[in-house]
């Protein structure tokens, strides 16, 4: 079996020897097929260039212990999370964050202070938005 997209764009998992003997006898359902290159496993999808491997979406939320085990197996600190959070300028801010860090069961993708603190990590946006995809695993 093998991938073809036909000219409506449709990818379909046709024979290779059916579609052969229907160009050898002039059959129109052979008409405008493309055969794809081998599909690498059954997850990668066709971009209409290459099969590629879906992204998976960012969770909205990974509990306390997920990031915590994430952060401490990619070499962050525990102890430099509470000093990102020592370094917030403002006081009420600062004991908010501290509060979320130390109580809350579960970290907000969309929490207001996420990104600021991440920075003082040293983390990008994509790095968090990976950091959420690796921990929602563990």
């Amino acid at each position: 079996m093998s991938f073809y997209i036909d000219t409506t764009g449709n990818i379909r998992e046709i024979d290779s020897d059916l579609v052969s003997s229907w160009i050898s006898v002039g059959n129109p359902k052979a008409d405008g097929l493309i055969l794809l290159p081998n599909r690498p496993s059954d997850i990668h999808q066709w971009n209409g260039e290459e099969w590629i491997l879906p992204i998976e979406p960012v969770p909205t939320s990974v509990t306390a212990r997920q990031i915590r085990l994430w952060l401490v197996t990619h070499g962050i600190s525990l102890s430099s999370v509470d000093a990102a959070i020592a370094n917030i300028q403002d006081e009420t801010t600062r004991q908010i964050v501290s509060v979320e860090w130390e109580y809350a069961p579960y970290v907000d993708r969309s929490h207001p202070m996420l990104i600021p603190l991440a920075f003082a990590l040293g983390m990008s946006e994509s790095a968090v938005d990976e950091a959420f995809r690796e921990a929602a695993n563990l």
